[in-house]
Parts: structure tokens; C-alpha cells; sequence
């Protein structure tokens, strides 16, 4: 599950490589 965290997080980096967004896990950011 660790890792699988860890993939969504480098996911999101590059996803939000190009953007003015800070990169954010939204299932550990509390709402």
C-alpha cells in the first residue's frame, strides 16, 4: 500500500509539474 502511495504521489507531481498548484495528495489533504 506504501508504495502504491508513493506511485500516486510521483503521478500527481508530474501532473502538476506544469501548473501553479501546489502538489497535494487529495486522500491525505484534510478537507
Amino acid at each position: 500500500a506504501q508504495a502504491r502511495r508513493a506511485t500516486i504521489a510521483t503521478r500527481n507531481t508530474r501532473h502538476f509539474e506544469g501548473l501553479d498548484v501546489p502538489v497535494v495528495d487529495p486522500r491525505r489533504t484534510p478537507t
